[in-house]
């Protein structure tokens, strides 16, 4: 990595009141961005603005020259524009200019979140996509803003199979890596949390677990939860003959049953 180039050192210093200005080599320069919103590219020791209304109305008047890519030999014009020697003498609209390019890249960056689904980061599936549907997550600045150990924690809720390699792809989905190729600093910070994570979770789950099923100390059922006796079975009443009568209680026998004599 390139370091200590006067140009990214300027840059840096006379545009300090957009934020923390972070730079990283990309195709041979360097991109200037703040909270990972890049708005600038240094080329061959020029500075380039990212396009936006300011800049194009400030190009009507005064032409700039746009950053010419080579891409296989054939030259492709990006939207940057170089910030020649007038322009940089005058701080004051330098800094004008470079505050609405990086109002653009972040109206473009917030656009590309709304259209951009889970499926197509890095490390993320369309299976992994409907889970974190499940859990609430249905977006990635959604993902972005409660970060890779909350969503994992979601999903280790409702699916105890959930592992480290979930949570370095979720990390890696945020940060734009593939989980191999995070960095070892990253991947050991996350190991060591999931391991503390593992450790501490078995005993409370195993309490909740006997409380769901209605276990009190001792794994004993509460009084209040023990299971009732069976009631005492009632013994059957023979039906009565068929010429007791049911309305006065008494029997009613029929008269051919009796003797002649006391018909």
């Amino acid at each position: 990595m390139k370091k200590n180039n006067p140009v990214v050192e300027q840059s840096k210093a006379q545009l300090a009141a957009l934020g923390k200005i972070e730079s990283r080599t990309q195709f041979g320069g360097y991109a200037l961005a703040v909270e990972k919103v890049v708005f600038a590219y240094i080329n061959e020791d020029a500075l380039y603005l990212r396009a936006s209304e300011a800049l194009q109305h400030y190009a009507a008047q005064r032409p700039l020259e746009p950053l010419i890519y080579r891409k296989r030999g054939m030259p492709v014009t990006l939207s940057y524009y170089k910030v020649d020697k007038q322009l940089w003498q005058d701080a004051d609209q330098l800094l004008r200019l470079s505050a609405s390019s990086l109002s653009a890249a972040r109206a473009e960056a917030a656009n590309r979140l709304v259209l951009l689904r889970l499926k197509d980061l890095p490390n993320l599936s369309l299976r992994m996509e409907l889970m974190l549907h499940k859990v609430g997550i249905n977006s990635v600045r959604l993902l972005y803003e409660m970060g890779s150990r909350q969503s994992w924690l979601k999903l280790r809720a409702v699916n105890k199979d959930i592992g480290l390699k979930t949570l370095l792809a979720l990390e890696g989905a945020i940060s734009g890596h593939h989980q191999a190729a995070l960095p070892a600093a990253v991947r050991e910070e996350l190991s060591a949390w999931y391991q503390e994570t593992l450790a501490s979770t078995p005993r409370r789950s195993a309490c909740c677990l006997k409380r769901r099923r209605g276990y009190g100390a001792g794994g004993q059922f509460p009084a209040a939860a023990q299971p009732a006796a069976p009631a005492a079975a009632t013994p059957a009443v023979p039906a009565p003959p068929h010429w007791f009568s049911a309305r006065s209680g008494a029997a009613s026998v029929p008269a051919a049953s009796f003797p002649p004599a006391l018909r």
